[in-house]
């Protein structure tokens, strides 16, 4: 029976879709022809869409992936990728959809872990840079490479290898990983449970035909097919199979478009489950790509949160004190997406402070959450401290409210943060989210030495800058760096929209 699936709730981060996305070709005429032309300086926004659909509730995952090229000659292109990814649960029936909280952001489908995106901030997340020759071949990457899970590495989607010959049809085939999720309950009756991971070793098969060429566009079908090793009653033990088309722009040299649908499917002695899969991929240009810019700089629409009853508050307050682990959660959840009482802050921030140090990392991390909204200033100095801690959700809720707190204490440690390249995806969404309150210490990241941290300055700029940073982005728009130069342009047009 399949492990009922739980859904990572952290931000988002390189995603294991190598066999699967596989399709992401760079396509011209004929297949003799297929040559990747990415154009230095330039940055590739692709759109994303994935759903799992289950028999309560759909698995989505949106975003964008981001491939920004640093150099680009016909023998060799060298780009970084840069991902924002979310995922959610969209219940079917109305009832509430847990997820998971902590650990690094993951597709899930039919309860096994398909694909992941690494933790925010880490060495996946890190915009790694990959140099690839004309037909994809990898001749130099940066950082590590993940486990191979069904769904391949992000970093290479857009970078498939092209065949080398004149072919309408070619093949590729891999070995990769499936991972079974499976609960292990702390205790008989409990509802705590930690993940087990099983790993199915499997064997993945993508066909390729290239279809008839309309104008600039290339269609290029493509067939998937996946089989575990492991068998069931003469069947794989999970397979997944699909068809999809994807469309290139001849001209440009670079996919555009990806469609694939596709089934998941478990047999075990007693039943066959099937979980329906979509998958979208298209590339952002002029009008659609200028409005997603300013989403993203403008943010998400923050939720409007509602304010506690006092008898549910004061229950809440007298549960974060108690021994009882459950009540406490359930106290520590409510109060992180609840609107402050103004009275109370001061006697919430100190049981959150208590439960900031918990051994519990679950626990820390819900505190830290709800310090974001209930934090005094007394909150700033325990939630910097919280920024070593050894688990990744507490560290990520942690950065967070610091962000949302905008206290200058916290605005600098996170800075420190980026300059350490530790956590930096998230120390810089905290670094924008704390508005002008970050501008002064983005310009003095600007200063810095590595070019990554003066990338990071001029995102942060561009969402936070006023015309005190002009001076300084005019100047960073000839730095020796390609990708610098272009986002200080790119934040300087911005500031001057104010």
């Amino acid at each position: 029976m399949i492990t009922p699936m739980k859904l990572n709730a952290c931000i988002p981060k390189p995603l294991v879709l190598v066999g699967f996305f596989a399709c992401l070709l760079i396509s011209d005429a004929t297949a003799a022809e297929l040559r990747y032309q990415f154009k230095a300086g330039s940055n590739y926004v692709y759109l994303i869409r994935i759903e799992a659909s289950e028999p309560d509730f759909t698995e989505i995952i949106t975003g964008t992936a981001t491939y920004a090229v640093k150099l680009a000659h016909a023998d060799a292109m060298t780009f970084t990728m840069r991902h924002s990814l979310n995922t959610q649960r969209k219940s079917k029936t109305g009832s509430f959809m847990p997820g998971i909280i902590g650990g690094p952001p993951s597709f899930r489908a039919g309860g096994f872990r398909l694909g992941e995106f690494g933790t925010p901030g880490g060495p996946f997340a890190r915009a790694n840079e990959v140099q690839i020759d004309a037909k994809g071949q990898v001749l130099q990457e940066t950082g590590r490479s993940q486990l191979p899970q069904a769904l391949g590495d992000l970093s290479r989607v857009a970078t498939e290898l092209l065949p080398e010959s004149d072919k309408s049809t070619w093949e590729v085939t891999s070995d990769c990983v499936i991972i079974l999720e499976e609960k292990e309950f702390t205790s008989p009756g409990s509802r705590l449970y930690r993940i087990k991971d099983v790993r199915l070793p499997a064997k993945e098969k993508i066909t390729f035909t290239l279809g008839k060429i309309v104008g600039d566009l290339v269609p290029i079908a493509r067939k998937y097919e996946l089989k575990t090793a492991q068998n069931v009653l003469g069947q794989p033990r999970v397979s997944l199979t699909g068809e999809g088309t994807n469309i290139f722009n001849a001209k440009r040299g670079v996919m555009s478009e990806l469609a694939f649908k596709g089934t998941l499917t478990e047999n075990t002695e007693n039943t066959t489950i099937r979980v329906p899969l979509t998958l979208a991929f298209k590339l952002l240009e002029g009008a659609e790509l200028a409005a997603h810019q300013k989403a993203v700089i403008a943010g998400p629409p923050k939720p409007e949160l509602a304010a506690l009853p006092d008898a549910e508050l004061k229950t809440f307050i007298t549960d974060l004190g108690g021994n009882d682990k459950s009540r406490r959660t359930v106290a520590l959840s409510r109060l992180g997406i609840s609107k402050p009482d103004s009275a109370r802050k001061a006697e919430v921030t100190a049981k959150l402070l208590a439960a900031i140090k918990s051994e519990d990392p679950l626990a820390r991390q819900l505190a830290a959450k709800a310090l974001g909204i209930w934090g005094t200033a007394d909150a700033i100095k325990p939630l910097i401290a919280a920024l070593d801690d050894t688990q990744f959700g507490p560290r990520m809720t942690a950065i967070e409210a610091l962000g949302a707190l905008k206290d200058s204490r916290g605005v600098e440690a996170l800075a420190k943060m980026v300059v350490q390249r530790k956590d930096q995806f998230l120390a810089g969404n905290a670094l924008k989210a704390s508005g002008q309150a970050a501008e002064d210490a983005a310009l003095k990241l600007l200063k810095e030495n590595n070019a990554e941290v003066r990338r990071e300055a001029c995102q942060i700029l561009k969402a936070v800058g006023s015309k005190k940073s002009l001076t300084a982005l005019e100047s960073a728009s000839s730095d020796t760096d390609s990708l610098v130069a272009l986002l200080a342009k790119q934040a300087l047009e911005e500031v001057r929209q104010r």
